[in-house]
């Protein structure tokens, strides 16, 4: 699969997205659109970024709905298309355990432990939504709320890779094993 991605097209106009269809299968544009929206969308609007017609994005987004890669739900008569969260997590540990080892994802986690560490004892509180709350208080200027704010942000994703560290480290040997099997067949 070609990792251009439908963003790329549009930044490099009509010639990248032409290099774009030549070089990519329709299902690969396909599921490299559908696996990047962030909010779900229908097969048509699929099907414009993937430069496919309706009909062959809709045939491969049911495929990969069976494949659980992606989520399907139907309403007032319009199915929608999301990435399949758990696809996305397992492709997340997968990628983890192929380029690092255990040594290496544990030293991360450690390194994940200790930044959450410093802004619990900074800023005297346990989680990112007290730091809000702190940031949200009388007398807490403009440029520290927007501080706070974005070290809350900070600390949930360091608190979401954490969580992901954490079981690539428990599925460790099955994920590399997997991986090894799949290079051989």
């Amino acid at each position: 699969m070609n990792d251009a991605s439908p963003d790329d097209t549009e930044k490099g106009g009509p010639q990248a997205a032409e290099t774009w269809v030549e070089q990519t299968s329709a299902f690969d544009r396909v599921m490299s659109v559908a696996l990047s929206v962030s909010d779900p969308k229908t097969a048509k609007s699929i099907a414009n970024e993937a430069y496919v017609a309706e009909t062959t994005a809709r045939n491969h987004l049911e495929r990969l709905v069976e494949l659980r890669v992606l989520t399907s739900a139907t309403a007032n008569g319009t199915t929608t298309y999301s990435p399949n969260s758990g696809y996305l997590r397992f492709r997340k540990l997968s990628e983890l355990v192929e380029q690092y080892d255990k040594d290496e994802i544990v030293k991360r986690l450690a390194d994940l432990k200790a930044d959450i560490e410093v802004w619990e004892d900074e800023y005297g509180v346990d989680d990112p939504d007290e730091l809000r709350v702190k940031a949200a208080a009388d007398g807490v200027s403009a440029e520290e709320t927007r501080e706070l704010l974005q070290i809350a942000s900070e600390w949930e994703s360091r608190e979401h890779e954490k969580f992901m560290m954490r079981d690539a480290i428990e599925r460790y040997d099955r994920l590399r094993e997997s991986s090894r099997e799949q290079l051989h067949s």
